[in-house]
């Protein structure tokens, strides 16, 4: 967050931390989801993160989903 925000940059850069954590403790057995409810944001995220992992030759599954963030009420 403090180096880029709440951008899809700093999901996917967030998300390849964690994959070297995983990779580094012998532990692949992932499914990569970079959930946004902004599709726009969640596409970018996803492409970037497979960017990312295709120059280190990591290969994981990616989720594709939108999420609604909120307090859960209906407006109506």
């Amino acid at each position: 967050m403090t180096r880029f925000g709440n951008t899809p940059a700093g999901m996917a850069v967030s998300a390849m931390e964690f994959i070297r954590i995983f990779h580094t403790e012998n532990f692949a057995n992932l499914v990569l989801s970079m959930k946004s409810s902004d599709i726009g944001v969640m596409i970018e995220a996803t492409r970037s993160i497979v960017s990312m992992m295709k120059e280190e030759a990591f290969a994981f599954p990616i989720h594709l989903g939108v999420t609604e963030a909120g307090e859960g009420e209906d407006e109506g």
